[in-house]
């Protein structure tokens, strides 16, 4: 993003839609004018709005949304990973195990949760199984913004459990959005 230089506020300008914009899509041609306009007029709360909408647009073939979400997920090793740092002798963990479990929980997240994203896509937004995947989304976020702690080997394990049950909640969600199609 780029900082805007004509008004005093330093607000940033909207980022220019990364995905979606395919030639032939008559949805995204519309948005994309619609937001090249509202930019030229100084309106980027305008463009930003139509920037989401072109992220949000279902993707079309050939997209490369599809292709990180739609690989193949070992969902059964994922919840076999978080498990092991669920369990009560997870205390037991030695540090550099510990460490190598947060940054695949973490790598667990990252995939999961657009894949989690896609899924909902497809499901009708006013029913429990949409409202439990948005939740299990937003608290997967939220665990990848929180910092590692520095400190000591109990804070460590707590946050590697956290990331552990966003994982599993995101596995659920996923199974649970599949099963409701």
């Amino acid at each position: 993003m780029t900082t805007c230089t004509t008004r005093p506020c330093g607000t940033t300008a909207p980022a220019k839609p990364a995905l979606g914009n395919l030639p032939g899509c008559g949805v995204c041609a519309a948005l994309a004018e619609q937001s090249a306009e509202a930019v030229a007029r100084g309106d980027h709360a305008k463009a930003t709005r139509c920037n989401a909408e072109i992220r949000n647009h279902p993707p079309h073939p050939g997209d490369r949304r599809m292709s990180p979400a739609a690989a193949q997920l070992d969902i059964q090793a994922m919840r076999a990973d978080a498990q092991l740092l669920l369990t009560p002798d997870a205390d037991a963990t030695p540090e550099d195990g510990l460490s190598e479990l947060t940054l695949r929980m973490r790598g667990h997240i990252m995939r999961l949760t657009p894949a989690v994203e896609d899924a909902m896509a497809a499901h009708p937004h006013n029913d429990d199984v949409w409202a439990n995947a948005l939740g299990s989304v937003t608290r997967a976020g939220f665990r990848l913004l929180e910092e590692p702690p520095n400190g000591s080997l109990t804070q460590a394990i707590a946050y590697a459990q956290r990331l552990a049950r966003a994982v599993i909640a995101l596995t659920d969600a996923l199974t649970a959005l599949k099963a409701a199609r």
